[in-house]
């Protein structure tokens, strides 16, 4: 059974999840070039992505420890922090890719054209120069297109 022994705490660690699985994010997309992953739009420099990343975890990680009254105390068990972990990493990732998306697609209104999608790109790597929901499209309508007819 969950009983969160304190709602401060486990709106702190909840945030704590949040915001270090952020600078994660950041740190991957800094790491592999993903556009698709990188809170900010490409940039000329790789630095920021790291930087950002490793400021976003480190600022979380100070945050949690400098606010977080009682922190030695009894707190939340495995099966809690559990679930806050799993919901501030989803609520992140969604955040990311929500962001990302919005991001590529005021980028592309205003006039910057979507490179050409490589057939042979598969997966994640599908991220290094188009959103989420771009690179959904972009599969989709391969996908449709490479479709046999089917005969009735």
């Amino acid at each position: 059974m969950l009983y969160f022994v304190e709602t401060y705490f486990a709106t702190h660690y909840l945030l704590l999840t949040f915001i270090t699985s952020l600078g994660t994010l950041q740190l991957v997309a800094a790491r592999y070039g993903w556009r698709g992953l990188s809170l900010v739009e490409k940039p000329f420099w790789s630095g920021w992505g790291y930087i950002l990343g490793s400021s976003l975890v480190a600022g979380g990680f100070t945050w949690f420890f400098l606010t977080t009254p009682n922190l030695l105390s009894p707190g939340p068990a495995g099966s809690e922090l559990m679930l806050l972990m799993g919901l501030g990493t989803a609520g992140a990732l969604v955040f990311t890719l929500s962001w990302t998306s919005i991001r590529e697609k005021i980028r592309a209104r205003k006039g910057n054209p979507l490179p050409a999608p490589d057939i042979n790109v598969r997966g994640l790597d599908l991220l290094r120069e188009m959103s989420i929901w771009q690179a959904w499209q972009q599969t989709r309508k391969l996908t449709v297109q490479s479709r046999p007819l089917e005969v009735q």
